[in-house]
């Protein structure tokens, strides 16, 4: 079925998308993914249709990054309203670079652990105010976030290398 989702034949990624929804693997989630912003708004819809017979959990990352990618997107309206139907948090944050988890808002605090380029985290909060840090490309001003992991951890990020989500906006 999964070699079908990306053929030329719209009838046919359809049917395969849906039967790909059906399978519920990690295979049918990355194909699915690939044509949520495809072209034919009927195969983006087929995706966005068998992306919701996963759990919310399998799904969440997928909207989270799908909306953080394609904000003008025509499925918008859908990704939103599946968000509010998972109950998702507020908002997500996915890291740009690895980054540590700290237990304060600041660099010199306790280095709670490593989470991965890629990965999506709950924001908590945002500190009041934006604070400047130097790093390797030079100088940026951010604010921290208080943020809790896949692990259910929560400390610390810096803005600079995140990129902010609102599910709901």
């Amino acid at each position: 079925i999964l070699p079908f989702c990306s053929g030329k034949e719209p009838s046919l990624v359809i049917s395969s998308l849906r039967a790909a929804g059906n399978l519920k693997n990690n295979d049918s989630l990355k194909v699915i993914e690939s044509q949520l912003a495809n072209e034919n708004r009927l195969i983006a819809q087929a995706a966005m249709e068998a992306l919701g017979l996963f759990s919310g959990r399998e799904a969440l990352h997928i909207l989270i990054r799908f909306k953080a990618r394609n904000p003008e997107n025509l499925l918008m309206n859908d990704v939103k309203s599946i968000l509010k139907k998972i109950n998702a948090e507020k908002q997500y944050a996915i890291l740009n670079e690895t980054l540590i988890l700290r237990s304060e808002p600041t660099e010199r605090s306790y280095k709670k652990k490593m989470i991965n380029k890629g990965s999506i985290v709950v924001i908590i909060k945002k500190e009041p105010r934006r604070y400047i840090i130097t790093d390797k490309s030079g100088e940026m001003e951010d604010y921290w976030y208080q943020a809790k992991d896949i692990d259910n951890q929560t400390g610390y990020l810096y803005g600079g290398y995140l990129t902010i989500v609102n599910s709901y906006e």
